[in-house]
């Protein structure tokens, strides 16, 4: 069920537009990951409830054996054909629909740049979602750790490395084919791993890295990095980062090796390349990247306005959102 309520958790915030690029992947008419997200997480749902069901006399009359049989029969094939191939409109979120509405097709992560204007919903404004808010540029500003995932990523991972001790253990029955041989020499090194980046997961939790963005620079519990030492900001889908000069890095190489992304995106080597990592996966990582690109165009004028950017980027979208 843990598995389910992730993957649940997964197409929920596609579908609430938390996150849309995955519209860029849409195929057809059909209505996208959120719903084949949906189709993964009712598997063991369904298997949890039938597991139940046939534990009462009946099953199969009983009020829930028959939600269950239905449920598996046709919702789950439902979620398969709504995630994959074509979607009834009444189905789709209202976001979505209201780009649909305006002649756009839904295919970009934001509308064609013309229609921006036209939309009401959030989720289609880019210059809403991606650039940062008044209140954010009011230096010092903080932009906090979103401690929520990282407690689920703890939960989940350290879960997952807990299952593989039993497993090893033997708690966990396993029957004696060349399969279960070949998985239970895996699984002591997946037990390692899973349970070293589960730890490395409770710490990001227990101890957040927040940023502090003042008049002067970027600090954190750790190190303090003055506007004229940063040369740019790098940002991945989880991460951010700050590229700086020679004698910054070295300055805080040492103190920001749990946040470097090395090894496997996290951390516990030196950072190389001369950019000091972030912790990942902070409240809204979209906007953090903004304000402090945006901060440091006007201290320095090092970079781009992330406007200009976002600008661009929609001009870019919306040309190859026309092409045949």
């Amino acid at each position: 069920m843990v598995f389910a309520a992730l993957f649940f958790w997964i197409g929920s915030g596609m579908w609430r537009g938390k996150e849309t690029s995955w519209l860029e992947d849409r195929k057809c008419r059909s209505g996208g990951a959120p719903f084949s997200s949906f189709a993964i997480a009712s598997v063991p749902t369904f298997f949890a409830l039938s597991m139940f069901v046939l534990t009462v006399p009946e099953p199969f009359q009983d009020p829930l054996g028959i939600v269950t049989v239905v449920g598996f029969l046709v919702v789950f094939p439902l979620l398969l054909v709504f995630g994959s191939w074509w979607a009834p409109r009444w189905v789709l979120p209202g976001w979505v629909k209201e780009r649909l509405d305006a002649g756009d097709s839904a295919r970009s992560a934001f509308p064609a740049a013309e229609l921006v204007p036209l939309m009401r919903y959030e989720q289609n404004r880019p210059d809403l979602v991606l650039l940062p808010t008044e209140e954010q540029l009011e230096l010092p500003t903080r932009l906090p750790v979103n401690r929520v995932r990282w407690g689920i990523s703890a939960v989940v991972v350290f879960g997952l490395g807990v299952f593989c001790v039993f497993a090893v253990a033997g708690v966990v029955p396993m029957d004696d084919g060349p399969f279960a041989v070949m998985l239970l020499a895996v699984l002591p090194v997946a037990a390692v791993v899973l349970l070293l980046a589960g730890a490395y997961y409770v710490w990001g939790f227990v101890r957040p890295l927040d940023v502090v963005v003042t008049e002067e620079g970027v600090e954190t519990r750790d190190w303090v990095l003055e506007w004229e030492e940063i040369q740019a900001v790098v940002q991945s889908r989880t991460k951010l980062g700050l590229a700086v000069s020679e004698e910054a890095f070295e300055r805080v190489r040492g103190v920001n090796r749990w946040h470097s992304g090395r090894p496997l995106g996290l951390g516990g080597l030196l950072p190389v390349g001369g950019v000091v990592g972030l912790q990942a996966l902070l409240r809204d990582e979209v906007r953090a990247g903004a304000l402090l690109q945006q901060v440091l165009w006007v201290k320095t004028g090092r970079g781009s306005h992330p406007r200009d950017e976002v600008l661009g980027r929609l001009t870019r979208e919306s040309s190859i959102d026309s092409s045949p």
